[in-house]
């Protein structure tokens, strides 16, 4: 079922919300998401990274140092389950506290 449903554009367009659930099935997977490890890129460092692309070599200088001195390095290695349904990451808290709307929890499924 939709959910968040409006009508746009004098009821021309029409937005809707469709929730996705997600259902492990054991018997069904070759590893266990909760002990298999994955190196991957980090990505929300790219995202900071990329956002900063252009702000001076100064501005980019001082988030590249203070991205080092927290441990922040350009791959991460983490659990699937923390991959899909989300983790804490360093970077994102820190950010939070400059930037109080940022979610400092990282999931390629999270929400």
């Amino acid at each position: 079922p939709k959910r968040n449903v409006s009508f746009l554009h004098n009821g021309t367009k029409v937005a809707a919300y469709t929730p996705k659930t997600f259902v492990f099935l054991p018997d069904k997977s070759v590893g266990d998401p909760n002990v298999d490890m994955v190196t991957t890129v980090n990505i929300p460092a790219v995202a900071v990274i990329n956002r900063i692309k252009g702000a001076g070599f100064w501005i980019s200088s001082g988030i590249s140092m203070y991205m080092g001195s927290i441990g922040t390095t350009m791959f991460m290695t983490h659990s699937v389950q923390e991959l899909l349904w989300g983790f804490k990451d360093p970077l994102l808290t820190r950010l939070k506290t400059i930037k109080p709307d940022t979610d400092e929890y990282f999931g390629l499924m999270l929400n």
